[in-house]
């Protein structure tokens, strides 16, 4: 294992922005051509952590590259001796983290200009327990632009009842650095999907504030993924909560809140894509009886899952089919015509 440090070390940064990568060289680059020019504004408030899980393309040197621009900065560059899995570089970008706020960042992860500087002027300003990015769109080659973002505040228990889907995407969420239940979340929740999210709930409280920022903050670039999102939603996600309920004092309320609303916006929507195209994000999760047995099994104690996802179960083909295309074409009209909820 390799580990560079800059010269420029603040011991307590007000904010780390760390991010795992393995094999994206070409996207990583850039990616960091977003962010790196952004921290450089702000040199005593920001740790930036990478760490490269033993890639074997030239995403080290697309790493190296990128920091040599940027020598100022306050960074650690580690490189696994060898490939750890996910999990093993997400640990070692949390334990290298040294501020007050940590933010994981995917390498898929482009930020827009003008964030960072919205972002610490309101950790300075106001102190969140935690910060949520409300709007993220696709990436496309087009240049950056300045976004006018803006900004409204929730009590945590509002914000998991109106966010509480969106707020599983853990590059979404800058939360406070609180470190003291890690070591039991990583040993009782190993390789669990959502482990980051974990962490994150692991650090709030029911009275927590949070500040919400709107305006596209984040731009993702479109990654191949695999893997069977029913599991993780209906298995990987029950499993950290309930744990989290038990030992970290998690409201049922909050839990609640979370799994309804991805039972209706996440479970659901990819039921109705399952039963159109056979497969999810390129897994077939099983028959359809045996998919419906897991869902029920799982989810049958949650409102949303009587109310939204069961009824799906009785459609046909062309009931399904249709739905696809109802909700398609009510998403492009958002979009369109800049609808918002």
């Amino acid at each position: 294992m390799e580990q560079i440090t800059s010269k420029n070390i603040n011991s307590s940064p007000l904010l780390s922005i760390a991010i795992p990568t393995w094999n994206r060289s070409a996207i990583l680059k850039l990616c960091l051509e977003r962010l790196l020019p952004q921290i450089n504004d702000y040199l005593s408030e920001i740790q930036f952590v990478i760490c490269d899980n033993f890639s074997d393309d030239s995403t080290q040197e697309t790493i190296n590259d990128s920091l040599l621009r940027f020598s100022n900065i306050n960074y650690i560059s580690f490189r696994q001796s060898s490939n750890t899995g996910y999990f093993g570089n997400f640990k070692k970008c949390r334990e290298l983290s040294k501020g007050k706020y940590f933010w994981l960042l995917s390498d898929n992860d482009f930020i827009e200009d003008g964030l960072i500087s919205f972002l610490i002027h309101e950790l300075k300003t106001n102190s969140p327990e935690f910060v949520f990015l409300k709007d993220w769109g696709i990436y496309n080659k087009r240049k950056s632009k300045v976004i006018d973002f803006s900004k409204s505040s929730l009590d945590s228990t509002s914000f998991f009842k109106r966010y509480g889907d969106r707020s599983t995407l853990i590059s979404s969420i800058i939360f406070r650095n609180n470190k003291s239940f890690d070591f039991n979340i990583y040993s009782s929740l190993e390789k669990n999907t959502f482990l980051g999210f974990f962490l994150f709930l692991s650090s709030i409280n029911t009275n927590s504030n949070c500040t919400i920022i709107s305006g596209i903050s984040l731009n993702i670039y479109p990654t191949r993924v695999s893997f069977n999102v029913f599991k993780s939603f209906g298995e990987d996600l029950l499993q950290g909560l309930n744990y989290l309920n038990v030992n970290c004092g998690l409201s049922p309320i909050i839990i609640d809140y979370i799994v309804n609303l991805c039972i209706i916006n996440i479970s659901s929507r990819h039921y109705i894509v399952y039963r159109i195209f056979g497969n999810v994000h390129n897994v077939r999760p099983g028959s359809k009886n045996e998919l419906e047995n897991f869902l029920s099994l799982k989810f049958s104690k949650f409102e949303a899952f009587n109310s939204h996802m069961k009824p799906l179960f009785q459609l046909n083909f062309l009931q399904i089919f249709l739905l696809f295309i109802t909700r398609k074409v009510s998403r492009f009209l958002k979009k369109k015509f800049n609808f918002t909820s």
